[in-house]
């Protein structure tokens, strides 16, 4: 078992007890005490600490972190490694002691007697009470350049019981050392990313059969970067279900933050029950064709991550189909055509060899304490055989080409010959602009770059016949107002929270209205659901079609691929407007 543990920065006893027995209520395992702003070496903020592990209402880890690894200083002054020594002295012989204490690899590297301060101390403790050590190592500005020598001097570490390893990631592939680190280890252990790249390692803690994963109560509340809240890990993730044998699935974008695929998928996931072992994440990759390269092909050539499916969004829907190229993955027609795909599916394949013994949790209740384990012996997890693989291939295809055409059916009824306007050229104008070419419809593409725009209107044409090459054009987005139109699609990111410009409509709406009355306005961007484009459509009376529209159309062809299995009738439309 994996356990959530809830960590509280304490400003005075009164207010953590209140927000550890709220973190029980509402699911937590174990509460890490951060008492490092509170404890100042006197005697008063001593009591102050006895008092939150004897009132305690879980299990609880006592952690008094060093200044240089992230640490509180009360009052502007930094504790000094024997006073928090003592402090975790006098914890470990009081009648109620932490289940565990934290100190760092480099305190006992730097301090001279800490280790045999702390080793006196558990030896003198009552064995049916004896905290166990967790021994850590903190980079809170990127992976460390030591780290394989700290991995080491952890391991070599006497008074160890517990190792921890918790550093800044600088892409979403430092992920997989950490998941190698638990499965290689040798005594309970805890791996973490820190930064917007490291949830994937918070989040999938129980597959690779960590110690414990931190949660905070709220966002605010989170003791550092990168820290999910305990509602989004039980809730969002269903970090309960997560185990072993769980496929992993997720969104490639930059940014992701704004997505509301992961909550969307996951909860469709868990419609289907136990038969669905699956999990969701965002997955931020930068906007540059090498980062998109390196981190898809690295997780899914990882052969214990489980990747099995992918939604890929801006700017990464046109790398997708030239990593699929250069690496002889499949290519869905329709994708190959239009030059852009949004979709990844991977067969499963056999799982790698299970985890040793070694990967025993310690009991976390008071009644079955026992003295602190010894590391067991081995190596950890052999390696796993080539031959006991059998990777097939990704599938790469585009849900967003039929999902917008079907949503422009629900209004116009059908295609042919209606004049609508396609704005951007990216991978989502790519998708739009050859679904409704190839419904018959006469495309007017517009881009803030005219060469793209050129481009894809070159692009498109070669794969329309001779006669329907002359419906595709052309056009500035300042003239697109002034043309007839049936409808226009926004396809760019402006008017996206978190784009280059979020509180603006890349045309003149009003404009548009009195040349083109009753035309439909498409926004495909769904973040915000109501965009100043869309605002504007209705304050001129148009009729408007908003991006959960194509969303959830495009979502629940990606749950097809993906499982092969049709998508519950209504549930992805349902699920994105909740």
């Amino acid at each position: 078992m994996t356990y959530l543990c809830v960590p509280i920065a304490v400003a005075d006893a009164a207010s953590a007890l209140d927000a550890a027995r709220a973190a029980h209520a509402a699911g937590a395992d174990m509460i890490e005490w951060r008492v490092d702003g509170l404890y100042d070496a006197t005697p008063e903020s001593a009591r102050a600490v006895e008092r939150l592990c004897r009132e305690s209402p879980l299990p609880c880890i006592l952690t008094c972190r060093a200044h240089d690894e992230g640490g509180d200083a009360p009052a502007g002054a930094p504790l000094d490694d024997d006073e928090r020594l003592d402090l975790y002295e006098r914890c470990i012989a009081s009648d109620h002691p932490p289940r565990c204490i934290d100190v760092e690899l480099a305190t006992l590297q730097r301090t001279p007697s800490a280790r045999a301060r702390l080793q006196r101390a558990l030896d003198a403790a009552d064995p049916q009470r004896r905290p166990s050590v967790i021994v850590s190592t903190h980079d809170f500005q990127s992976r460390p350049r030591d780290l394989t020598r700290r991995l080491l001097a952890l391991r070599d570490e006497p008074l160890a019981h517990i190792i921890k390893i918790a550093h800044r990631a600088r892409s979403l592939r430092d992920n997989l050392e950490l998941f190698d680190i638990l499965r290689e280890r040798d005594r309970p252990t805890i791996a973490l990313a820190m930064g917007e790249f490291g949830l994937m390692s918070r989040v999938l803690a129980p597959k690779f059969g960590a110690f414990l994963t931190f949660a905070a109560l709220a966002p605010s509340e989170a003791t550092a970067p990168g820290q999910p809240t305990l509602h989004d890990l039980l809730r969002l993730y269903r970090f309960r279900a997560i185990d072993r044998e769980t496929s992993v699935y997720g969104v490639v974008g930059w940014p992701v933050a704004h997505s509301i695929s992961p909550r969307v998928h996951n909860a469709a996931f868990s419609v289907r029950g136990a038969e669905r072992n699956a999990v969701y994440l965002p997955l931020p990759v930068p906007p540059e064709w090498e980062h998109c390269k390196a981190t898809l092909g690295a997780l899914l050539d990882d052969p214990h991550l489980q990747l099995q499916g992918l939604s890929v969004t801006i700017p990464h829907k046109e790398h997708l189909v030239r990593l699929a190229r250069e690496r002889g993955w499949t290519i869905d027609p329709d994708a190959a055509r239009i030059g852009a795909a949004n979709t990844l599916t991977k067969s499963p394949t056999p799982h790698p060899t299970p985890p040793s013994a070694s990967s025993k949790s310690l009991p976390l209740s008071s009644s079955a304490a026992s003295p602190s384990p010894t590391p067991p012996s081995g190596t950890g997890v052999p390696p796993v055989s080539s031959q006991s693989l059998s990777p097939s291939p990704p599938k790469i295809l585009n849900t967003d080409a039929p999902a917008a055409a079907t949503c422009l059916r629900d209004t116009l009824d059908d295609l042919r010959e209606k004049r609508i306007a396609v704005l951007g050229a990216g991978g989502v104008a790519r998708a739009v602009a050859d679904a409704l070419a190839h419904a018959g419809a006469i495309i007017l593409i517009a881009n803030r770059t005219h060469a793209r725009a050129e481009q894809l209107a070159r692009d498109l044409r070669e794969t329309l016949p001779s006669a329907a090459r002359a419906d595709i054009n052309v056009a500035t987005l300042d003239s697109i107002p002034s043309a007839a139109l049936h409808a226009c699609v926004n396809c760019t990111p402006i008017g996206m929270t978190g784009g280059p410009a979020p509180d603006a409509s890349p045309i003149d709406i009003a404009a548009l209205a009195r040349t083109s009355p009753g035309a439909v306005v498409f926004d495909t961007v769904y973040a915000p659901l109501d965009t100043p484009m869309l605002r504007a459509a209705r304050a001129a009376g148009l009729p408007t079609i908003d991006g959960l529209a194509m969303f959830a159309r495009q979502a629940a062809l990606q749950y097809e691929a993906w499982t092969n299995e049709p998508a519950p009738e209504g549930l992805y439309d349902r699920l994105a407007r909740e």
